[in-house]
């Protein structure tokens, strides 16, 4: 790669966190650069942490929060409130791509 050439720019997104590590240990790094959008809270109401949270910032990799729905396997009715995640999440990852413009 020639020094005057950007690096390339590739955008993972949460949730399976194991395979992500493993496709980082053989990714060229001075060819590309990495970004995370996943999400902070692993169980909703609570303030407990996703593992990628924990671990992609220590990576050095910039971390992009989003809100996302979780689905119950049972009707509650907090599922019902939830729903407008999706569309508050789809919104805030459309806008993270376009600020990042990943290839």
């Amino acid at each position: 790669m020639h020094s005057t050439q950007e690096k390339k720019k590739i955008v993972i997104t949460g949730g399976h966190v194991t395979p992500a590590l493993a496709f980082l240990e053989v990714i060229d790094k001075k060819i590309w650069d990495v970004y995370w959008i996943g999400e902070e809270k692993a169980v909703f109401g609570t303030k407990v942490k996703t593992l990628e949270y924990h671990i992609i910032p220590e990576l050095g990799i910039p971390f992009y929060k989003i809100t996302s729905a979780k689905l119950e396997r049972r009707f509650i009715l907090r599922s019902i409130f939830s729903f407008w995640k999706i569309l508050a999440g789809f919104f805030q990852g459309f806008f993270i791509l376009l600020k990042i413009k990943p290839d």
